[in-house]
């Protein structure tokens, strides 16, 4: 009882001293971890923070986050509407450390944290493996504040297509490799979204009839989620290639770069053309007539 008096009196003279809370500025917080328990330096309360009354969780750090007298509330809704059974994560901010504690939503989306102290807090919320509130909320909580929140989360999951093309762009006639990577976006258990790599898809590389695919087409994904074609264009312009996946008629396109012409042959050195014209010009013109071999004979004069 005494210490809830101490508690109610802090929290007057804070607020009469300070007049409002927007006119309060802080610094902007650390970033949150990727892990949902987080842990801080000691040098401001030196204890463990206690299990709050009602919370549905357990609170980890160095900062307590109760007991007090305000309340923090909400829903949790994604793109369908509320979102049973989500994951909502409090954290209290005092300086660089950090308590926290998770809530679990109920079926109908709503969440309820009473019994908390007031200060600086920040709320994100998750649901693995599909949604993700990826901007957390960040706000001034009074001593005796009740405090709802709407949190809106993002759907996850969907199939991404990442392609490479060697060499890009490709030349005409000459075989090109291009190389698939399936993904899809999911969110682990606490809260960070990751790409995964989707093994087994069955995926169809479709090209225009300017464009030659080799075989398997359908191709399926490694354990890495790649899968790879060699293409040979037949004449330069774009090959127009698009991937689709397990039979989905959604396609995903290939960046690659218009084909090219392949490059003319280099013209012959200036060595090489005088010897080739000399080799020809010996070949061509006659060889002079020998010099005679016989001695002219000298005639006498008769007496």
């Amino acid at each position: 009882m005494r210490l809830r008096l101490l508690l109610a009196g802090a929290a007057i003279l804070l607020l009469a001293g300070c007049g409002s809370v927007e006119s309060l500025s802080f610094r902007t917080p650390p970033p949150t971890p990727a892990s949902s328990t987080t842990t801080a330096p000691a040098d401001l309360t030196g204890a463990r923070a206690s299990g709050v009354a009602g919370a549905g969780g357990t609170t980890t750090g160095s900062i307590p986050l109760g007991p007090g007298f305000a309340t923090l509330s909400g829903i949790a809704l994604g793109p369908g509407g509320p979102v049973g059974g989500a994951t909502v994560h409090v954290e209290r901010l005092v300086g660089d450390a950090v308590g926290s504690v998770n809530v679990a939503a109920q079926p109908d989306g709503t969440w309820n944290l009473p019994g908390i102290l007031g200060g600086r807090y920040r709320v994100r919320a998750w649901r693995s493996p599909d949604m993700d509130l990826t901007a957390p909320q960040i706000f001034f909580l009074g001593g005796t504040d009740n405090k709802s929140l709407t949190l809106q989360l993002q759907q996850f999951g969907a199939a991404d297509v990442a392609s490479a093309v060697s060499p890009n762009p490709p030349v005409v006639g000459a075989p090109a490799n291009v190389l698939i990577q399936v993904t899809a976006q999911t969110v682990d258990t606490t809260g960070v979204v990751h790409a995964t790599p989707v093994a087994s898809a069955s995926v169809l590389l479709n090209g225009d009839p300017a464009v030659t695919i080799s075989i398997p087409n359908p191709a399926v994904t490694t354990g890495s989620g790649l899968a790879m074609w060699q293409v040979t264009c037949q004449q330069p312009g774009p090959p127009s290639l698009t991937v689709t996946l397990n039979n989905n008629p959604s396609a995903y396109p290939v960046d690659i770069a218009d084909c090219t012409a392949p490059p003319p042959p280099p013209p012959p050195s200036p060595t090489t053309a005088t010897s080739s014209s000399t080799s020809t010009s010996s070949s061509t013109t006659p060889p002079p007539p020998p010099p005679p071999t016989t001695t002219p004979t000298t005639r006498r004069r008769g007496r």
